[in-house]
C-alpha cells in the first residue's frame, strides 16, 4: 500500500514529539564521550570562524561546506537531479566537497600558489575533520585566506558548471589574493572609522546653558533683568550670573501722571 510521507520523531515509538523524549535524548548524548568531544570541536571551530570577521556570504558558505549543504554534483545525484557526478574539469572521481576543495587538480595548484600546500594533508579522511583541523591549525591570516579560497573555489566551480568559464589554478590563486587585498583594505578602513567614532564619542565637549529673565514693578515703575550662564567642561563647572542695571521710568514734565491713560501720555527713559 502507498502512504503519504510524513515526519516522525524517533524519540517516541508513536512518532510524536514530546518534551520528555527530547530531554532524554539530550541526557544520553551528554553522557557519550564522543558527543562531548564533538561539541568541543564544534565550539572551537565556530569560535575561530567568528573571530575572523568574514563577510556574511563567506561565513554562510563555510557553514554550508561544513555540513555538506552545498549543491555538489554528488548531492544532486543523491536527490536524483542528475545522473553524472564526475568532475567537469576532467579529474577522476565524483565531485563531492572533498574532491572540490582537496583533490581537484585546479584546487591543488591554487593551494600551492597561495603557500597553503600544507592544507592538502590527506591523512585526515573525513572532510569535516579536515576542515576543522585546517581552520584551527592555521594562524588568523592563514585561516582568513583559507576561507577566501574556499569561497572562490566554489564560485569558480559554479561559473564552470553554469557559464562554461574555465580558469586554471594559477589564475584562481591570483583572484583569491586580489579579493583578499580588497577585503583587507575595506576592513582597515572600517576599523579606522570605528576607532575615530569611538574616540570622538569619548571626548566631552564643553556645554553652556543660558537662562534669561526680566521683571517689572508697577508700583515703583522699575524694571530689572538678569542672565545666568552654566558652563560644563570635563570635570569642571562654573556659573556666571549677570545682573543688569535696574531702570526706572519717569514722567516728563507737563505729561500726564501715572493715573492717566498711557495712550495719552509719553514715557521718557532714564538718562542712565
Amino acid at each position: 500500500m502507498n502512504y503519504a510521507d510524513r515526519q516522525v520523531w524517533k524519540g517516541e515509538q508513536s512518532g510524536e514529539f514530546t518534551i520528555r523524549s527530547a530531554y532524554k535524548l539530550l541526557q544520553d548524548s551528554s553522557l557519550n564521550p564522543s558527543s562531548i568531544i564533538l561539541q568541543i570541536e564544534l565550539k572551537n571551530f565556530y569560535s575561530k570562524l567568528w573571530s575572523l570577521q568574514l563577510p556574511t556570504k563567506i561565513t554562510n558558505t563555510i557553514w554550508r561546506i561544513f555540513w555538506n549543504y552545498l549543491p555538489t554534483l554528488v548531492n544532486l545525484r543523491s536527490r536524483r537531479v542528475l545522473i553524472n557526478a564526475c568532475c567537469p574539469r576532467g579529474c577522476l572521481g565524483d565531485k563531492d566537497c572533498s574532491h572540490i576543495f582537496r583533490q581537484c587538480l585546479t584546487s591543488l595548484e591554487a593551494w600551492q600558489m597561495l603557500n597553503l600546500s600544507w592544507v592538502t594533508n590527506n591523512s585526515i579522511p573525513e572532510f569535516r575533520d579536515w576542515l576543522t583541523w585546517v581552520l584551527l591549525q592555521g594562524t588568523k591570516e592563514q585561516s582568513r585566506l583559507f576561507c577566501y579560497a574556499l569561497w572562490l573555489i566554489w564560485y569558480s566551480r559554479n561559473r564552470l558548471v553554469h557559464e562554461r568559464i574555465f580558469i586554471i589554478g594559477r589564475q584562481l590563486a591570483q583572484n583569491i589574493l586580489s579579493y583578499k587585498a580588497e577585503l583587507d583594505e575595506a576592513r582597515t578602513k572600517q576599523e579606522s572609522s570605528d576607532l575615530f567614532r569611538r574616540n570622538r564619542s569619548m571626548e566631552i565637549l564643553p556645554m553652556i546653558k543660558i537662562y534669561f529673565d526680566a521683571a517689572f514693578d508697577k508700583r515703583t515703575s522699575r524694571s530689572a533683568s538678569g542672565v545666568l550662564m552654566n558652563f560644563w567642561h570635563q570635570s569642571q563647572s562654573f556659573t556666571i550670573m549677570c545682573h543688569l542695571r535696574s531702570r526706572q521710568k519717569h514722567l516728563v514734565q507737563g505729561e500726564p501722571n501715572l493715573h492717566d491713560s498711557p495712550s495719552e501720555g509719553r514715557w521718557a527713559r532714564d538718562p542712565d
